[in-house]
């Protein structure tokens, strides 16, 4: 759900066809070990036997840690099956980018090595690079072709048929825009060192936010 504005809808379409993808693919590979920010619910027992929230303080990746931890005491870690409603609230554009570079720094110190496999997902660059080495112009139709075709099937298989996400159905050709976004945040997230969170910043030091100094005002 978004306020209509183009940089939330930006990036809630990216919820529904890129994120909630990767969380399907985790769970149909090998299970899921780690919790989502959105909806997390467990048991004071579950959560006593990992140390409390208190082990979790200024962790980064407080969500993901959460469910790591009491799946490797030997729990399960089960997605829902009801529907859980998130809220873009209007943003502007400067500040999506900031807050997907965030999200994708969560996930490069969660999963150092999954977070960059996922230039193996990037189908929008590769097909681009595929196209200006193609040696005919119908070689290159054909690889945009098949962008075009896979990639949207996989986004109305999931966010549409799935999830039931009423945006994606009415806005499936901003995808591309999406994919072409996703990719420079993802780049991006590999040179970021100091984050922005309300109002503050941090450094990222063993998965904790570590207070940075302000930076000096030039005269």
């Amino acid at each position: 759900m978004t306020d209509n504005s183009f940089s939330s809808e930006l990036e809630a379409l990216g919820n529904t066809s890129d994120f909630d993808a990767g969380v399907l693919s985790a769970w149909l590979l090998g299970g899921i070990d780690f919790a989502l920010g959105a909806t997390m619910a467990t048991t004071k027992t579950r959560l006593r036997e990992i140390g409390g929230f208190e082990v979790l303080v200024n962790h980064f990746t407080d969500d993901y840690e959460l469910g790591h931890r009491i799946h490797s005491n030997g729990y399960r870690v089960e997605l829902t099956s009801y529907p859980v409603f998130t809220v873009f609230p209007r943003q502007t554009f400067a500040e999506c980018f900031r807050h997907q570079v965030r999200w994708n720094l969560t996930m490069r110190h969660a999963q150092p090595w999954g977070h960059f496999g996922l230039v193996l997902t990037q189908g929008l660059p590769w097909v681009l690079a595929a196209a200006v080495v193609a040696p005919s112009n119908a070689v290159r139709i054909a690889f945009l072709v098949a962008y075009v075709v896979f990639r949207f099937t996989m986004a109305w298989t999931v966010g549409v048929w799935g999830v039931g996400d009423t945006l994606l159905r009415r806005k499936m050709w901003m995808i591309p825009v999406r994919d072409a976004f996703a990719f420079i945040v993802w780049l991006t997230s590999f040179f970021k060192r100091r984050i922005e969170w309300r109002g503050s910043e941090f450094y990222i030091r063993n998965k904790r936010l570590v207070p940075a100094e302000p930076r000096a005002v030039r005269g």
